[in-house]
């Protein structure tokens, strides 16, 4: 008896698919990097200072923002404070009329490949922040916990709430560290407290 054995090769052939990817940098509009803005805000008697910077040097100028964006001439001084960034500057915010306040403005940014528009602003009194919790005095022992309470009644813009530690018998004021936490009301929370946090806790509002 004879046993035929039959056998089967199967060759599989890969095919190797090779992409090449150019990249190519092309010139783009300039980028803003400090703009305004929708708001800026001023308050009476003090100065107005609103920049524009750009990421790359470009010529930037400022803007009426009217039918015809005419060029801002009169009433600011404009200042370049380098080749990518420029300040437009009003000494006396109480020299401004309503509508010169409420007018939109804007900076625009020009180089060798177009330009390109910041956001248009006006000019919105500021209104000076009020305190509506003081902290208060605290006595506490060690290693237990304490919340000084502070937060505001108004604002405009919407003011911010830090705080500074001046340890007991010394006069240098510090930034509290980062062991210490605020919570959404803004307070203070001293957890395990030691002998060295002793002193006084500033609460500072400002806008």
């Amino acid at each position: 008896m004879r046993i035929v054995r039959a056998f089967a090769t199967l060759t599989t052939r890969s095919i190797a698919l090779v992409v090449v990817l150019i990249i190519r940098f092309v010139d783009a509009a300039p980028v803003f990097t400090v703009s305004p803005g929708s708001t800026a805000y001023i308050s009476p008697s003090s100065s107005i200072d609103v920049v524009c910077t750009t990421r790359d040097p470009s010529t930037i100028t400022w803007h009426n923002d009217d039918a015809n964006k005419t060029l801002i001439t009169t009433t600011f001084t404009i200042t370049p404070i380098s080749d990518r960034s420029s300040r437009l500057h009003l000494d006396d915010a109480n020299s401004l009329t309503f509508g010169e306040t409420q007018a939109k403005r804007f900076c625009r940014a020009t180089d060798s490949t177009g330009s390109v528009e910041s956001t248009s602003f006006s000019l919105t009194a500021g209104v000076v922040p009020t305190i509506r919790t003081a902290p208060a005095d605290a006595n506490t022992t060690e290693e237990s916990d304490v919340t000084l309470m502070c937060s505001y009644g108004s604002g405009e813009p919407n003011p911010e709430i830090f705080w500074k530690f001046t340890a007991k018998g010394t006069k240098k004021m510090v930034d509290v560290g980062t062991r210490t936490l605020g919570n959404e009301n803004n307070n203070l929370v001293l957890s395990n407290i030691q002998r060295n946090e002793a002193g006084t806790y500033t609460c500072y509002i400002r806008n």
